[in-house]
């Protein structure tokens, strides 16, 4: 048995969901989880957890609040010192044999003070491990994310990335990429051929492409509104993960923004994806890569055209052929490189 302390990022669903699907999966480990409210919250429900506060990017309106979120890194990061001596604190009443860390600062702070092996799980280091095209208009967006990815969350000994696509490593990156780790209700469900559009409202300007979705000849279900209503062929529904996930397996495509989860739960139910790449560039670079597989397009713009649509649906048989079967799960993969790292304190080959 091993004692893991697991560090988890604030921002967005995808951290918490990974982390919990891993503690989950090794009942025979105890887990001590350190992160910010309201995350803790959530994973109080099952596990124990400290608070400790976290750097987190605050969206308002699907943007970045580029003000409040530096204002919040700063009250952070002018504490530190304070923070990490009660991360060290914590570590010290729990004694764990080894550190997991997704995108969390203080973790990985402390397992490199201290010695203790530290992973890193995530999917953000794609930016920093990885070897991609980055086109000119993007260079700038790159160097700023990989820049504070590398200056704030790595100092892990060793990286396991999730992703649907693989790009070649940088040389001596101490790093293995697997397929994404799905939670246990997307793996749960069948998918079906169904005649709907599952839209998830995540990505800015979304309101403006309402008309356009309300053109469209077929149902439009709709995901990121607080309400249940019809408005012609929209059906607006309020959030709840079992009824996003039926709509979405039964869907005949996915429209969202870049994010990770989604993409990935998308595509591991065989959907091609129109997406709407938003404020991270590694949001853009899954997007580049949807499109460079045929797994489905991106759009970047402020207002697309209604023949977007007409464009997509006409490929929607090719894009379907293209998304191989049982090809984004990496659960399994996943799960004997934690299980190795546990015991052993390396990251196995």
């Amino acid at each position: 048995m091993a004692r893991i302390l697991y560090g988890v990022h604030t921002t967005g669903k995808g951290h918490v969901q990974r982390a919990m699907i891993v503690a989950r999966n090794f009942p025979e480990h105890d887990f001590l989880f350190v992160c910010p409210r309201p995350k803790a919250d959530i994973i109080r429900e099952e596990f124990p957890v400290e608070e400790i506060p976290g750097l987190e990017t605050i969206i308002r309106e699907d943007r970045v609040d580029f003000g409040a979120t530096a204002a919040n890194a700063a009250r952070i990061l002018l504490r530190q010192k304070h923070w990490l001596r009660k991360t060290l604190e914590i570590m010290d009443r729990f004694q764990p044999d080894v550190a997991i860390t997704d995108l969390e600062f203080f973790t990985g702070l402390a397992g490199r003070k201290t010695g203790l092996p530290c992973l890193s799980l995530d999917h953000g280091h794609l930016l920093t491990r990885c070897v991609f095209p980055v086109a000119l208009s993007q260079r700038l967006r790159y160097a700023v994310d990989s820049a504070l990815i590398d200056w704030l969350y790595s100092r892990a000994d060793y990286y396991l990335v999730t992703t649907f696509f693989f790009p070649p490593l940088k040389p001596n990156a101490r790093t293995r990429l697997v397929a994404p780790i799905l939670r246990e209700k997307a793996l749960e469900r069948e998918p079906s051929d169904g005649d709907h559009i599952l839209a998830f409202k995540s990505f800015s300007g979304f309101d403006h492409f309402l008309p356009l979705l309300r053109a469209l000849r077929r149902p439009v279900i709709v995901y990121g509104y607080d309400m249940e209503s019809v408005d012609g062929n929209l059906r607006f529904k309020r959030r709840s993960d079992d009824g996003f996930l039926d709509d979405m397996a039964s869907s005949s495509y996915v429209i969202c923004g870049g994010g990770h989860t989604v993409v990935s739960e998308a595509l591991f139910y065989g959907k091609p994806v129109l997406s709407f790449p938003g404020y991270y560039f590694e949001q853009e670079l899954s997007a580049y890569y949807l499109d460079q597989l045929s797994y489905g397009t991106y759009f970047k713009g402020k207002q697309p055209s209604a023949d977007l649509f007409t464009r997509f649906e006409s490929r929607l048989d090719h894009f379907r052929q293209s998304i191989p079967p049982n090809g984004f799960c990496g659960n399994r993969e996943a799960f004997d490189f934690l299980g190795r790292f546990f015991s052993h304190k390396v990251l196995a080959p």
